[in-house]
């Protein structure tokens, strides 16, 4: 299948080359050409990442390893589901995915339980979070952190065609940020290692909490800053917080 992929890909853009080279010629705009090669560009890793997945989740072999894996979870196979998941270039493709339930209790009688307790176990393996793949999910995180609010890393993903809402990526942080609590608690000490002869490093990473705080009354003279004015006169100010 890739390579029916590959070789329609060839075929749709020895007329698409020509339209992209006669719009730069015309226009002189590189900046026009970037985004024009960028999509195709797109739409063929798209197409070829939707082809593996499906290929790969529609697997016998595999299908019974995810088996075995989900029943630790107390997971049992129910059937293929529609998913929409979203790639790390911002396309987003449709695939069919196993959907594991929660395993029926030996008992007769019926528990009830909270909805959503289903899961896409093959995805999960593959590193996807939900219905973002792994690389859009550091792409986002990353641009997150960097950025001075979800509202400016929204624009920047934006501009590198990838569509997320405040609320989508505001969610991302959050599950991301639990989950790697749980990870911090299971890389722990357990208070059985021998250090004997070793050096170890114990960080704190702050981000941005203010650890400056305000205080109370007047400030005194060694604390304040002198700023000189052009007529050669000084005046005393508080430092700025």
């Amino acid at each position: 299948m890739p390579e029916t992929i590959l070789q329609d890909f060839a075929d749709l853009m020895k007329t698409r080359v020509l339209e992209i080279t006669a719009e730069f010629e015309k226009n002189l705009d590189f900046g026009a050409l970037e985004i024009a090669i960028t999509k195709e560009l797109a739409i063929l890793g798209a197409a070829l990442q939707k082809a593996l997945l499906t290929t790969l989740l529609g697997n016998a072999v595999f299908l019974s390893h995810l088996r075995v894996y989900a029943g630790k979870a107390g997971l049992r196979f129910k059937e293929y589901r529609r998913i929409t998941v979203t790639l790390s270039n911002g396309r987003r493709i449709e695939i069919n995915s196993p959907y594991f339930v929660k395993a029926k209790p030996h008992s007769r009688r019926k528990k009830r339980g909270p909805n959503g307790t289903g899961a896409h176990c093959g995805l999960n393996v593959l590193g996807f979070f939900g219905q973002v793949s792994p690389g859009l999910l550091s792409d986002a995180l990353q641009t997150a952190l960097l950025c001075p609010s979800y509202e400016v890393a929204r624009t920047v993903l934006i501009a590198r065609g990838i569509t997320l809402d405040v609320k989508t990526l505001r969610r991302l942080c959050q599950s991301a940020g639990g989950m790697d609590n749980n990870l911090r608690g299971c890389l722990a000490l357990s208070g059985e290692e021998k250090l004997h002869g070793h050096t170890l490093v114990v960080s704190v990473d702050g981000g941005r909490l203010r650890l400056r705080k305000r205080k109370r009354g007047r400030k005194a003279n060694e604390l304040k800053r002198m700023v000189i004015i052009p007529t050669g006169k000084s005046l005393s100010c508080s430092p700025s917080t």
